[in-house]
C-alpha cells in the first residue's frame, strides 16, 4: 500500500511539474530591413539630416542592440526604431516611456503623432502598453490603403 502511494505521489509531481513550467514566448524576429518594409512608407533619416534623432543609450533600459537601431521619417515625423534583445524588454521600455513596441522593437516619438500611431498600429499591430484600451488607426496610412496620390 505505501509502494503504490509514493508511486502515485511522485506521477501526481511529475505531472505537476510539466503543467506549471513555465514556457518562454516565442516569436519571429524581425532585422531592421525586415521593420522598414514592413512600416511600408517610411525614410531611413541619416546622419547628416537635420530630422535625425541621435540615440541617447544612457535613456534607455537594458538589452538594447545598439547596431541595429533607426531613425525613421514619415510624413516628415522622426522617429526611432530600436530593436532590443527580448519582447519583454522593449515591452518594458515602451511602457515606461509611454509609447509603442512590435515584437522586440521600441518605436519611440510615436505616441501623441496621429499619423505615425496610425502607421504603426496598421502596418505592425504595434501596441503601447502604457493605454487601457488599444488606440485604433483614424485613417490608413497612404501606402497601405491601396491608392495613389498623383494628379
Amino acid at each position: 500500500m505505501k509502494k503504490h502511494f509514493w508511486i502515485s505521489l511522485f506521477v501526481a509531481l511529475l505531472i505537476l511539474n510539466f503543467a506549471c513550467s513555465k514556457k518562454e514566448v516565442v516569436y519571429e524576429r524581425y532585422t531592421a530591413e525586415e521593420l522598414v518594409k514592413t512600416l511600408g512608407p517610411v525614410k531611413e533619416v541619416k546622419r547628416e539630416d537635420p530630422k535625425y534623432i541621435p540615440l541617447q543609450l544612457e535613456f534607455y533600459g537594458k538589452g538594447i542592440i545598439v547596431d541595429t537601431f533607426k531613425v525613421l521619417s514619415y510624413r516628415d515625423l522622426s522617429f526611432l526604431a530600436i530593436e532590443f534583445e527580448s519582447e519583454a524588454q522593449a515591452k518594458g521600455e515602451a511602457l515606461r516611456l509611454k509609447q509603442y513596441y512590435f515584437k522586440n522593437w521600441l518605436l519611440d516619438s510615436v505616441a501623441g503623432e496621429p499619423s505615425l500611431e496610425d502607421l504603426v498600429i496598421h502596418n505592425l499591430k504595434a501596441e503601447n502598453p502604457s493605454l487601457a484600451h488599444q488606440i485604433t488607426p483614424r485613417h490608413i496610412p497612404e501606402a497601405a490603403s491601396g491608392e495613389k496620390k498623383g494628379h
